[in-house]
């Protein structure tokens, strides 16, 4: 069985590896592109939003070159008590840059407005339901495709549950081929 993966950058453009060679395919192209095509996008932009929005928690960054070589200590930090609440995340600590400086960035949730950069999936009834209608639509349009990861899923996985999620998928797939 043949499993490719994608990631989706435009409602009109995928992106895909296929054979050691990075394709570009448009519109109707995806029919008969494999047996299984496994899709981590989200899945309300694969289908043009055509049931709807799914929604997600937005969020705003501010980014801060300080006068010090360390300000933290680690690379995240959550800062629950602060007002307001953010978490903030030190870039040197991620390469082990040394220097007389450093650069953090304070990331602080806000309202998602459609259009902007998806973060955190909100998993409420209302989007539970709306993804779930997405899926039976994949299944009848696009039996070959698998919506898999925290956009395609819906789900707001944390690093560990996203590779837990993959190997699960995976063995799924492989099971049935």
């Amino acid at each position: 069985m043949g499993v490719y993966l994608f990631p989706f950058t435009s409602a009109t453009k995928l992106h895909f590896f296929l054979g050691g060679f990075l394709h570009f395919i448009t519109g109707d192209d995806i029919q008969g592109i494999g047996d299984c095509v496994l899709y981590t996008g989200p899945i309300d932009q694969f289908f043009e939003y055509s049931l709807g929005w799914l929604e997600y928690h937005g969020l705003r960054f501010e980014e801060e070159v300080r006068n010090e070589p360390d300000y933290q200590g680690q690379a995240i930090k959550d800062c629950p008590d602060e007002e307001p609440p953010c978490r903030i995340i030190e870039h040197r600590h991620f390469t082990g840059a040394v220097g007389k400086k450093t650069v953090i960035t304070r990331e602080y949730g806000e309202e998602w407005i459609p259009g902007r950069g998806r973060y955190h999936p909100v998993e409420d009834e209302r989007n539970r339901a709306l993804h779930k209608q997405y899926l039976e639509l994949a299944k009848a349009q696009h039996p070959n495709f698998v919506f898999g990861g925290r956009m395609g899923e819906h789900r707001d996985y944390t690093m560990a549950e996203t590779i837990a999620a993959a190997l699960k998928k995976v063995k799924e797939l492989t099971d049935h081929s």
